[in-house]
């Protein structure tokens, strides 16, 4: 048994260690490969080497598109990556011997923390690292146009603050090729969380109390009918979606073989207030 007073220490660095050897693409690929069967909201990645970062997109690509996982990968600097699964970080940090991308892993924190009814634009940073926010609003603009995030500098000069914080200009990700199919809704992350989450709960529930369990008869779908209606029931009381209605969500119906199960309908993700439009009258 030890004995003694513990002294609180503020930025206390460690001594006596030395650094390992660089991690190589083989180890990251292993890490895939171990991460691969367990349930995570995000991943993040704050380096620069162009072929990790392609390795981790086409990852995230596969799961998402292939096995149905629901992640999202948080990268620094990578453009033209064109997918809702990726958010893409332009800032980088100005602090001397960081690595230009080390503001990554505070987003990687707020973008896992944040809830399904709820938006991480405008949220502030409050990380230890100073980031670069000298962009022009042309240049911020042209930024979100191209799929990158932005942190930017908001002041109050009314108020007598004129330094301000850095906050994130929008919660988006990389997706930016619209389509009538496919609009500009998916490259809101606020609108992923929504729908990424109702796969999440649908295939849970549909794994834990119908499969090899249920027979797949009008009584058995019709009982997965109404479990699914009150998991939208429950997102709309928090705001996550609007406008549901269980009149408009038919019941499934079986598929082409006797196993499946088939079920169509149409949800609104609801998205928080990002821009003002007033026209005011003077009479």
């Amino acid at each position: 048994t030890r004995t003694g007073n513990l002294e609180a220490k503020a930025g206390e660095k460690l001594t006596g260690g030395t650094n390992g050897a660089a991690v190589t693409g083989l180890q990251y690929q292993n890490y895939l490969d171990a991460i691969e069967p367990y349930y995570f909201n995000i991943m993040g990645y704050a380096g620069s080497d162009a072929t990790i970062q392609q390795l981790l997109i086409q990852f995230t690509k596969r799961m998402r598109g292939a096995t149905g996982a629901k992640f999202q990968l948080v990268i620094h600097g990578c453009e033209n990556v064109d997918d809702e699964g990726v958010i893409s970080l332009k800032n980088a940090v100005r602090d001397e011997g960081a690595q230009p991308g080390a503001a990554v892993y505070w987003l990687v924190g707020a973008e896992a923390s944040c809830a399904v009814n709820a938006s991480c634009t405008n949220k502030t940073y409050d990380g230890e690292y100073k980031i670069n926010t000298k962009y022009s609003q042309t240049e911020l603009e042209r930024a979100m146009v191209s799929g990158m995030m932005m942190f930017h500098n908001v002041a109050d000069s009314v108020s007598g603050d004129v330094v301000g914080k850095t906050n994130i200009l929008s919660d988006i990700n990389t997706f930016t090729s619209f389509s009538k199919k496919k609009n500009e809704d998916f490259s809101m992350n606020q609108v992923i969380r929504v729908l990424d989450q109702i796969a999440i709960d649908v295939a849970r529930l549909f794994n834990k109390t119908y499969l090899g369990k249920e027979q797949n008869d009008e009584d058995g779908r019709t009982a997965l009918w109404g479990d699914i209606v009150a998991l939208h029931k429950e997102y709309q009381r928090v705001r996550a979606i609007q406008n549901f209605d269980p009149k408009d969500v038919p019941i499934p119906t079986q598929g082409e073989k006797k196993t499946d199960v088939l079920m169509n309908y149409s949800v609104q993700p609801t998205c928080c207030m990002e821009r003002l439009y007033m026209t005011i009258e003077v009479a």
